[in-house]
């Protein structure tokens, strides 16, 4: 997990510096800028547009009492497209116009239950008719033993 995150960590400033220079070389310095604070903005205003959009989504299942979990993964998926959007870069620009689009939510959100969720019942049982969580059978509470130098009664504190 540590040589992922590093790896991560090391390779996407690598790649945005090359697309900046490549993007840069082919028009221009002042546009590759221009491009740039175009791409932050319009990503703000996306994900305040389809943010406000998802927390009355989230209002309206609760209204109908079911629980809002896509809309919360919605708008936390929305969240993180916003802040790509705004770190300059066209690699995390791309990342965060296919989070802000629906079907690339969507498409996230499925591909992640379908890894996830049966690493997470891996340990389950096969069997249907097996309890769920078996417990180890309940033994008979014995008394605790006493050495001899135990004294049981009651006491009161007197503040006189």
């Amino acid at each position: 997990m540590r040589a992922a995150f590093l790896l991560v960590f090391l390779l996407v400033p690598i790649i945005e510096i090359f697309l900046f220079v490549e993007v840069g070389s082919r028009i221009g310095g002042g546009w590759t800028f221009l491009l740039t604070l175009a791409t932050a903005f319009i990503g703000l205003t996306a994900m305040r547009r389809q943010g406000l959009a998802t927390l009355a989504s989230a209002q309206q299942a609760q209204i109908e009492g079911r629980p809002p979990v896509t809309e919360v993964a919605h708008g936390i998926l929305i969240l993180l497209a916003g802040a790509l959007l705004f770190i300059p870069g066209f690699l995390t620009d791309t990342i965060g116009g296919f989070l802000l689009w629906p079907f690339g939510r969507s498409f996230l959100l499925g591909t992640t239950l379908v890894l996830v969720v049966p690493a997470l019942f891996a340990g389950v049982r096969a069997n249907p008719q097996a309890p769920p969580f078996e417990q180890a059978p309940q033994q008979p509470a014995r008394a605790p033993e006493h050495d001899g130098k135990t004294i049981e009664g009651d006491f009161t504190i007197n503040d006189d």
